[in-house]
Parts: C-alpha cells; structure tokens; sequence
C-alpha cells in the first residue's frame, strides 16, 4: 500500500472498521520489518501541554524504541518510521488549525517517512495537501457471509444467523448490517434478540442488554456472578446515560482511573443511587464488560456506545430540559469538533 502511496487518509463512519484496520497494518508492518509502526491517538493533543513532534518523541523514548532523542531524529530523518495518526476527527475545533499547521510540518520536516490518518467523514482532512483519500466501504453479501462465518462456530446458528441477514423481508435493514459493529452487535445479541430491530437505537439497547445479562448464568463453580454494587440493569443504564452526556459535553472519549472516579461521584451526588464508586468501576469493566481497559485508560467498545446513552440520557428528561440539555451538547460538539457524522 505504502510503495504506491506513501500518505494515506482512511475515511470511514462509526463502526465502519478504521480503528481494527490501523491495528492490522500496525501488526503487517512489524511481521514485514517495513518500517517501524507508530500509534497515536490524536485526541491526546487536546489536551497536551507541547506539539505533535514532542508527543511522538516522548512516546518513543518511553517505549525504549531508540534509546535517545539524538538516534531517534537521525532515525526520523533516515524514514524508518510507519506514523499512524488515529482519530483526526477527535481533534476539538478550536485546536484544529494549529494542530494541523503541526502535522502538516511533521509530514513536511520527515517526509521520508510513511503516515496513515484515520477519520469519520466530515472532519476536513480533504483538505491535507499529498495525501491520498481512501474510503472505506459497507459490506457487500459476500462480506457479511464470510464474517458471520468467522465469528460464529456453531454450524447451526451461523446458518439461522446468515438467513434472517440475507432475508428479503428485511431488505429495509440492509444498511444497518452492512456496518461491521453492527453487525456485529447483532451476532452477540442473536440468541436474546434473533430478529432485526427496526431502528439503529434498538441494536445498542439489545447489546447492552446481552452485555449486562450474559454474566447472570451460572458460573462453572455453580455460583451465579453478582454484580457487586447490587444495582439492576435499568440502575446501570440510567448511570451510564448521564456519564456519557457528562464526558461527552467534555469531549472525552476515554477516561483515566481518576477521571472516571470524578465524573461517576459527580453522577452519584446528583442521583439517589448509593454504591461505592470503586465498586461501580468494577461492575461496569469485569461484571458487565461496558468498559473497556487499555493500558491505563478505560473507554467504551466503541464511541457510538457513548453516543447511545447520551441519547438515552436527553430522551427521558422532561420537555424543557430536554430542549435545553440537547442545545448545551449541540453547541459543544460544534465548538470541539467538525465531525457531521455523530451519531447520538
């Protein structure tokens, strides 16, 4: 892919694969020996205190891929390095030019080098000057085939799956299943929920309900897993919808220990639900598995999960704070971001 073009721009929607395609050509270029492949999450220049060149050089120092800041620009300068820039559309509005301008001098200073930039549509990176734009496709009957074939093994729930996917009657439904997570979500779900919702909303709610469900059998020591804060499902979603209008009206994607431990005592003091928020942590990571961790931070399996209960959250309220809560989240989405695809 690199040998033909060397800065590349992956552009896809929510669920649509860019963040398991970055890691697949993470994993390719280590197995090749190419050049070496490098990570990063844009959204963390929001918040950084210093420009892309020293979150890549602090990153690489920390990691002990070069044992210098000397070898490593030499390095740099020689274009041993595969730069994948993960995220454009996570950038907030106000930093955008200027993090560009940084980009656009890192491309310019190392140009030896390769870079690969993923983004939902509707984020301006059209605008990046030699790079190419690569879309990335729905799936087509033969895709969802062969990837309903790879997740399922049961024989006889692979082919009821694949039936009810490719039926005619729920040609109206095609689009929703062409998106890999939703697809997805669907395969999870199918056993509780072996039929196609009528709307988008209605996958997300099926999945959270298999999430939280699917610990409520009996474990192999014949002890059935308790969630530890004692709250029920609907306790849970109402949790999580008012944390993820939180974080999102914050523009947060992913979430420190200390971060979470803040936002979900904030939640905590504005509601009647009593639990202890290190055990609240617990439930949502190990009990219900709503989050994920990596590294040291925690997020959910994917940002539209976010977007879900936000909606969740400003659907139940009363009329004129809903008006009101709907126009707070506009104003910040338009002020910290360009992305016109948000789900919520």
């Amino acid at each position: 892919m690199f040998t033909d073009y060397k800065n590349i721009t992956i552009v896809g929607s929510a669920g649509s694969g860019k963040t398991t395609l970055i890691k697949h050509i993470f994993l390719q270029a280590i197995q090749i020996k190419s050049k070496i492949p490098i990570l990063i999450e844009l959204r963390n220049l929001n918040e950084y205190n210093g420009d892309l060149e020293k979150l890549i050089t602090d990153k690489i120092l920390k990691s002990k891929v070069k044992p210098s800041d000397t070898i490593f620009k030499r390095t740099l300068e020689s274009g041993k390095f595969l730069f994948l820039l993960d995220g454009y559309d996570e950038i907030f509005s106000d930093k955008k030019q200027e993090i560009n301008r940084q980009i656009e001098l890192f491309v310019d200073s190392y140009s030896k080098n390769s870079f690969l930039i993923t983004t939902r549509p509707g984020s301006g990176i059209e605008s990046f000057p030699r790079f190419y734009d690569f879309k990335v496709c729905s799936l087509n009957d033969d895709d969802v085939i062969g990837f309903i074939s790879k997740i399922v093994d049961e024989e006889e729930k692979k082919e009821r799956v694949k039936q009810i996917v490719l039926d005619p009657k729920n040609s109206n439904y095609y689009e929703f299943l062409r998106n890999p997570l939703l697809l997805s979500m669907f395969i999870m779900a199918f056993e509780n929920h072996p039929e196609i919702p009528k709307r988008k909303s209605a996958f997300y709610r099926n999945v959270f309900d298999t999430l939280y469900s699917r610990h409520d059998g009996i474990t192999k020591n014949s002890f059935p897993r308790e969630k530890i804060t004692k709250l029920q499902r609907d306790d849970f979603e109402e949790v999580l919808s008012v944390f993820s209008y939180l974080t999102l009206i914050d523009g947060q994607y992913s979430f420190t220990y200390e971060y979470l431990t803040d936002v979900l005592n904030r939640v905590k003091s504005t509601s009647d639900y009593e639990f202890i928020t290190e055990e609240l942590i617990y439930d949502l990571h190990t009990s219900i598995s709503i989050l994920i961790l990596d590294g040291f931070e925690y997020s959910f399996p994917h940002r539209s999960m976010q977007e879900y209960f936000t909606a969740v959250f400003i659907n139940k309220l009363p009329t004129e704070k809903k008006h009101k809560a709907y126009k707070n989240l506009s104003s910040v989405l338009e002020e910290s971001s360009t992305d016109n695809s948000f789900t919520f």
